[in-house]
């Protein structure tokens, strides 16, 4: 049985998604470890946690070990639904419903568990 052949333009799509996730993974992470850096050389523990990505970025402005830990956490979760509206983009063009289709209910569900997350 042959396997079927991609074609350029996806595989385009393919390798674009799986760096933006591998570029969006390595700048949480290196966030995340200026965040945890900064929380024990001041020995204080993050005050609040805000859910606004601009006082995150505010915090984060300021040399704050809470801003580098909340943007860090944003981009880790941000990194995947931009992944998934990329998808979508490149799909209504021509109209590729094998890609549509799951591209949608990955951001449907980030956006349920974001406002899940938020309300309750």
């Amino acid at each position: 049985m042959q396997e079927p052949h991609t074609q350029p333009d996806e595989d385009k799509l393919y390798r674009l998604s799986a760096e933006t996730l591998r570029v969006g993974n390595a700048v949480s992470i290196v966030l995340l470890a200026i965040g945890i850096a900064l929380l024990l050389w001041h020995k204080n523990h993050a005050e609040h946690h805000s859910h606004s990505l601009l006082t995150a970025w505010h915090s984060l402005l300021h040399g704050q070990p809470r801003g580098f830990l909340e943007v860090g956490l944003q981009t880790i979760i941000l990194t995947p639904i931009l992944t998934s509206f990329a998808i979508c983009l490149y799909a209504i063009v021509p109209k590729r419903r094998a890609l549509l289709i799951p591209s949608l209910l990955v951001i449907g569900g980030f956006v349920l568990s974001i406002w899940i997350g938020i309300g309750w």
